[in-house]
């Protein structure tokens, strides 16, 4: 736990990293290599996903979202290049499995991935959506991965949504 604390996560971040399972040793080692990547998080600098938000979001809502995420400061490279894509792993592992959307489980991951995007949007539900639609538009762009299953992330973000309620994706 200690060593959490070096990369300035919060206790509070640092209990739900450590409760949701993810491996604390990854987290300090992919903090430490990738520096770049998250001077990249905060400050946006990645052209292909910025390309695509713009098209679903208007230059105050690109704002908010770009302001949402330099406020994390340094959390903001866990959240967006650690944590998130973990929860989707462990999202889409149940989904292949088999497992029933509504299982606790799933019901634990999806109100996580719900969290963090408030935290990172401040809950405005009109740039959730904006958000959303960009992912659903170009997945590879949005996760900077040009090898990024479109389809799978589609079947994965239905699937981990609770019917009624909306997607739960950035």
């Amino acid at each position: 736990m200690l060593a959490l604390r070096g990369p300035g996560l919060s206790l509070e971040t640092i209990t739900v990293c450590l409760d949701s399972g993810i491996d604390a040793v990854r987290l300090v080692r992919d903090q430490r290599l990738h520096l770049l990547d998250t001077l990249r998080a905060i400050e946006g600098t990645n052209p292909d996903r910025d390309h695509v938000l713009r098209r679903h979001l208007d230059a105050d809502q690109f704002q908010t979202l770009a302001a949402g995420t330099a406020a994390l400061g340094p959390t903001a490279y866990y959240l967006l290049q650690i944590e998130w894509p973990e929860l989707y792993r462990r999202a889409d592992r149940l989904r292949t499995s088999g497992v029933p959307a509504a299982d606790a489980r799933v019901r634990r991951l999806a109100d996580r991935m719900d969290e963090l995007r408030r935290l990172v949007n401040g809950g405005d539900e009109s740039l959730s959506d904006g958000v959303r639609a960009a992912w659903r538009d170009d997945p590879a762009a949005m996760s900077g991965d040009t090898a990024a299953p479109a389809d799978q992330y589609r079947a994965l973000t239905d699937y981990s949504k609770s019917p009624g309620e909306p997607d739960i994706q950035l």
